[in-house]
């Protein structure tokens, strides 16, 4: 299952950084979502829907 974070971020105009303070994480923990690299919690997940 691929994920739609990349995209959904980009069309609010967000920066990886702006996400990864939205949702207190680092930005590498963004970049790796969006590389599918790595699974969040699912209190991160629901953090970011």
């Amino acid at each position: 299952m691929q994920n739609k974070i990349k995209e959904l971020r980009i069309s609010k105009n967000m920066t990886q950084q702006q996400l990864a303070d939205l949702v207190s994480v680092s930005n590498r923990t963004i970049i790796s979502l969006e590389k599918e690299q790595y699974n969040p919690s699912i209190m991160l997940a629901y953090r970011i829907s």
